[in-house]
């Protein structure tokens, strides 16, 4: 028997946006005030942090909320994907959204 192909899955590179600030669609994840929603249109997968934000389910054209942000400002709390999950102003600087 032959063990069957695993399918060609795109690269996480394939999703991202340019790593370049100027040439980055939207805006950045951590600017945006409790209360808004927004979708994401890119992550820089440049580093492990970006593409770790790909694996927890930060994928261009998924919603996500900003809940609560921390007294002094950082981290924040999103909810996306049916979860929520903490991100610093660090992390969050790598994903690109539209506001809605």
């Amino acid at each position: 028997m032959t063990a069957a192909a695993a399918p060609d899955l795109a690269p996480a590179s394939s999703i991202l946006v340019p790593v370049s600030a100027s040439a980055r669609p939207g805006v950045s994840l951590a600017s945006l005030a409790p209360g808004h929603t927004a979708r994401i249109v890119g992550v820089d997968g440049s580093c492990p942090e970006g593409e770790r934000l790909l694996d927890l389910g930060f994928i261009p054209g998924t919603p996500v909320e900003i809940l609560k942000r921390a007294p002094l400002g950082d981290p924040v709390v999103y909810g996306l994907r049916g979860y929520r999950i903490c991100l610093r102003a660090s992390e969050a600087n790598l994903i690109r959204v539209r506001t809605e």
